[in-house]
């Protein structure tokens, strides 16, 4: 069965409407219904971003992880991310170069370990979808290796390694607007920072 992606349903809907010429209404009331929750989802997704969105989380530590491959789109997203955390207060985070998306939780795993300051990891990569399976293995290890690390450390990562089946999808998530993942990526990553300072680790004495 086909997977609809919110974009795909509402233009199928509406190519569909107009090549029947009918009008939109004439489409069922549940297939309204679903149409008008993703235009108000996609109108929330084109949000412009401003700095009074991000909260202030002084000093904090973080660190980026990116794969070598594909760093034409990911760089740019790297850069927004960096704009936002410098706005946020954090230190400027090293940015780690590592092989590929199947070595970033093995780096986050080290970062983690090597410096218990750190109080987030961002971590970006693009995993192309080939004529084989290895898409899926890679996909499949590297988002359960970063969720493996993250309960077991007790570290937020903010997770935009997107596996995707063309390049254009990357292409229109890096650019320089509300879209670019990176924006993104930083927001999220000073706001789980700023909750997570405000919601401290209980410590129990059972002395």
């Amino acid at each position: 069965a086909r997977v609809w992606g919110f974009k795909s349903l509402l233009r199928y809907s509406n190519v569909a409407a107009r090549e029947a010429q009918l009008p939109i209404l004439a489409l069922s009331p549940r297939l309204l219904a679903v149409m008008m929750r993703a235009q108000r989802t996609l109108g929330m997704a084109q949000t412009s971003y401003s700095p009074a969105q991000i909260p202030r989380v002084e000093g904090a530590k973080t660190a980026i992880i990116i794969s070598k491959w594909y760093r034409e789109f990911t760089d740019s997203m790297v850069k927004r991310c960096l704009e936002v955390l410098s706005a946020a207060g954090c230190v400027t985070p090293k940015v780690h170069v590592v092989p590929g998306s199947l070595e970033i939780p093995l780096a986050a795993k080290r970062l983690v370990e090597n410096d218990p300051e750190l109080e987030s990891i961002i971590v970006f990569g693009v995993i192309l979808k080939g004529d084989t399976y290895h898409f899926e293995m890679v996909k499949d290890l590297a988002n359960s290796g970063i969720e493996r690390v993250m309960f077991e450390h007790d570290i937020p990562i903010i997770n935009e390694i997107i596996p995707v089946d063309t390049l254009e999808y990357v292409r229109t998530r890096c650019g320089d607007d509300d879209k670019n993942k990176g924006l993104e990526a930083g927001l999220a990553a000073a706001e789980i920072m700023a909750w997570r300072r405000e919601n401290p680790k209980c410590l129990t004495n059972n002395s």
